[in-house]
């Protein structure tokens, strides 16, 4: 298998083409059969995902690591996606490689990395290995668990799928990278006997919410049994294929585009869903610091060159030209990141004429198409990163890819200390004299056995290392610091929550919710309080990570109250927008003003939250939060806090003062 720009090509269109299908759809929770666009569209919708490859394509063109993926993502994509901006967010503190995706995320599986992430199966055609690789870490930037691994399961179906392929052979394949996982274990089996049949679709919907009935309706798990089902549903059928997949819903937009990906490499793409989308690239406002090429097809000549650069070479044949492509003009970006060159190109194409929607036909049978080789299955050394579970951050310094293990959160709390593996890998192709120095903050310790060494081309090596810091805990971010005689490698470590509970306080069916009880006036360490069962109870501080509080623990298995207190610095003042969600409900006071309360009995979705658990406040830079939750009859869910400035971005708190005594 050689890199075909046609098939290539083929795909670019089946992503637009699924992404603008799908995108009207996402959202819907029940199977409502589509016959074609719904609406017909004037135009491609614009998508942050699709966006974000005029990212990957100065990346790859730059010749950067694919550890710095995160700070590329980070210079020139500014989503506000709900997925993505606990991501970015943690980015902007430092945080890269999986660590970003892994810490202060409440969505962490979700599915809104898909599409962002199908690129690279496109770029490397016929390297399932690498294409996994690089959509894995591509994902992790903002999500973790299942939220990385489907992405790089569909990076690498997308790899090593071509005309004629047994399609079933090759999703079954590549089911390793989802070892554990719920699709492997329960879905496949249902699509892979139910999917084929004709109108299986709701019957399907209906029996993976019986298999599964806490997998949420955004889940990347979720997004990837409704692709699958389309694909397995029409796999001769590229109209079949998109249609089954848009009408499951859900995350509908991420779905369709990995369903039409596939189809489009498979089947090609037929004229009749073309021509409404137009001829014009409609992006997002997710782009900064990058002016892209505005049409269609120079959208597609920059992958397909890609991917005759990064793909499984074609066989040797006659040359032919190509048309030259009309590459982004770029404004300087915020960081030294990317930077794509501008050329000559061809003059716009006219858009095609739009066509009426085609009547409903008969659905066909699906006819098995022949088998021409049998797939790959995936490496070991895939299997072995996308399994770990790792969360580090990771860099390349001439060479050396430098990753830091964090076998502990980056948060350091009063009185303790972090642990930590610092692994060196030598992908330079030759071998290296390595003379690391890890450096710590001032007042700091830093206990390792790390010396100078050998490092062979393809060698690695590995260090422990146990971090303490300032006895009164960290107030402010550090970074710690390895020094190579080429460059710098950090990591950073972040001041930890200092949330404060007190509770349980007496919650009879549900009527503590609206009973005020002494934590609302009386909020020093040491105050001593009637709480549940005539048990006294006090405030104590708890260790999280700010965003996901866990306080099941805290109602010792019974229905009760419970209280939150912070005081916490903005890195900016003025207006804020503040997020209290569980599957229960909160009451949220701000410097002591109630701003928002609601009671609830349904599991928490953050997709769509329930719209009194977002509201609005102003601060002067420094304010006093006062959360209050319940738990009825069933286990607490986790209570998600967090704080959002008006353009829908992740504000982390730069401080958090101690609750006085």
């Amino acid at each position: 298998m050689g890199v075909s720009r046609e098939a290539v090509r083929s795909g670019v269109h089946g992503a637009i083409v699924g992404s603008t299908l799908g995108s009207p759809q996402r959202g819907r929770a029940a199977y409502r059969r589509l016959t074609f666009y719904d609406p017909i569209p004037l135009r491609m919708a614009p998508q942050e995902g699709l966006d974000a490859w005029w990212v990957w394509m100065g990346h790859l063109r730059g010749q950067r690591s694919r550890w710095a993926l995160g700070r590329s993502l980070y210079a020139q994509w500014s989503s506000t996606h709900r997925e993505a901006v606990h991501g970015l967010a943690n980015l902007a503190s430092g945080l890269t490689g999986t660590l970003s995706g892994t810490v202060r995320n409440p969505q962490p599986d979700g599915a809104a990395a898909i599409q962002r992430s199908l690129f690279w199966g496109l770029v490397f055609r016929g390297r399932p290995d690498e294409a996994a690789e690089w959509a894995f870490l591509d994902a992790s930037i903002d999500h973790a668990g299942e939220g990385a691994t489907v992405p790089a399961y569909l990076a690498w179906v997308v790899s090593v799928t071509e005309p004629g392929c047994d399609l079933p052979a090759i999703l079954e394949a590549g089911l390793p990278l989802l070892s554990g996982s719920s699709f492997a274990g329960k879905l496949w089996p249902i699509l892979r006997d139910r999917s084929p049949l004709a109108g299986s679709g709701p019957a399907v919907r209906l029996a993976i919410q019986e298999a599964d009935p806490a997998l949420r309706e955004g889940s990347a798990a979720r997004a990837l049994a409704w692709a699958v089902h389309g694909l397995l549903r029409g796999r001769d059928s590229f109209a079949t294929c998109l249609l089954e997949t848009a009408s499951c819903g859900g995350p509908a937009d991420q779905s369709a585009a990995a369903a039409g990906i596939v189809a489009g490499l498979r089947l090609g793409v037929p004229s009749d869903w073309l021509a409404p989308v137009g001829s014009a690239f409609v992006g997002s406002h997710a782009l900064r610091g990058v002016e892209a090429p505005t049409t269609l097809e120079d959208f597609s000549l920059w992958v397909e060159n890609l991917a005759e650069v990064h793909g499984l070479p074609a066989p040797a044949e006659p040359a032919s030209p190509e048309p030259a492509v009309a590459e982004p003009a770029v404004t300087e970006p915020e960081s030294s990141e990317i930077v794509l060159e501008a050329v000559e190109g061809p003059a716009e194409p006219q858009p095609a004429a739009e066509p009426e929607p085609p009547s409903p036909a008969p659905v066909p049978e699906p006819a098995p198409l022949p088998l021409t080789s049998l797939p790959p299955t995936p490496s070991e050394a895939i299997l072995a990163l996308v399994r770990s579970q790792d969360a580090f951050t990771a860099s390349d310094i001439s060479g050396i890819a430098v990753r830091w293990v964090h076998l502990d959160p980056p948060f350091l709390q009063p009185q303790s200390s972090l642990r930590l593996v610092i692994e060196f890998v030598n992908e330079s192709g030759a071998d290296q004299e390595v003379h690391p120095h890890l450096e710590a903050p001032t007042g700091w310790t830093a206990a390792s056995r790390m010396a100078p060494f050998r490092l062979p081309a393809g060698g690695h090596q590995s260090f422990p290392a146990v971090i303490k810091g300032p006895a009164e805990g960290l107030r402010q971010r550090e970074f710690l610091r390895l020094r190579l005689p080429n460059g710098e490698a950090r990591t950073a470590i972040l001041p930890p929550s200092a949330w404060h509970v007190v509770g349980p306080f007496v919650n009879m069916e549900g009527t503590g919710f609206e009973k005020s009880y002494a934590a609302e006036s009386r909020q020093r360490l040491g105050e001593v309080m009637m709480g549940r069962s005539e048990l006294m109870v006090q405030w104590k501080r708890i260790a999280s990570d700010g965003v996901v509080l866990d306080l099941e623990p805290i109602f010792n298995n019974g229905p009760g109250v419970a209280y939150l207190w912070a005081k916490v610095q903005f890195p900016v003042d003025g207006d804020l927008r503040i997020l209290a969600a569980s599957g229960v409900g909160a009451v949220v006071f701000v410097d002591g003003k109630r701003i928002s309360g609601y009671h609830d009995e349904e599991p928490l979705d953050l997709d769509r939250p329930p719209s009194h658990s977002l509201a609005e406040f102003r601060t002067p830079g420094e304010s006093v939060i006062l959360i209050k939750t319940l738990r009825n009859r069933k286990p607490a869910s986790p209570l998600v806090v967090a704080f959002y400035d008006r353009d829908g971005r992740v504000i982390h708190p730069v401080a958090w003062a101690p609750m006085p005594q």
